[in-house]
């Protein structure tokens, strides 16, 4: 009745209402890091807020190589201590940007840089989050801490 009767606000009207007060929010954010520069990696890659938006871009862009939650498929799994190209921000915004030559295509075209930021943040919480049957681990084991890869037998080092 409140629909159809009194001429209320459809749920497509109402989501659209939604999705402006969010992406208000996500530019106010955004402008406040002024121009991107590439230190910004940490910024945006850190925010709960951005990871969301990183999320969206997985969703539409990414599960068709890595799997839903990123368990690997045609292209490895993100959720594992193991990187093909590096595990840091830098190096993850590469591989994304510039694509690879095993297979990853390029975003740069498709993906702002402050997308490909978002999308990193998204990558980067993935870690440690164990999905069900996740592809086995491709890469050089890399560590947080020394920010450096460490080779282990167990992995399968492809470059």
């Amino acid at each position: 009745v409140y629909y159809i009767v009194m001429n209320g606000p459809s749920l497509k009207h109402e989501y659209f209402v939604d999705q402006k007060e969010i992406f208000k929010v996500r530019d106010s954010y955004l402008s406040q890091l002024k121009e991107f520069k590439p230190d910004s990696y940490n910024a945006i890659a850190s925010s709960e807020e951005m990871k969301h938006y990183g999320e969206e871009i997985f969703q539409n862009n990414c599960v068709v190589c890595h799997r839903e939650k990123g368990a690997g498929d045609i292209g490895p799994n993100l959720t594992d201590d193991y990187w093909l190209y590096g595990g840091n921000v830098k190096d993850i915004f590469k591989t994304i940007k510039y694509g690879t030559t095993k297979g990853m295509r390029s975003w740069k075209d498709d993906l702002s840089a402050k997308q490909i930021a978002q999308l990193v943040g998204y990558v980067k919480s993935l870690k440690g989050s164990k999905p069900a049957n996740p592809k086995e681990p491709q890469g050089e084991l890399y560590k947080e801490a020394s920010d450096t890869p460490v080779k282990d037998s167990t992995s399968t080092v492809v470059k």
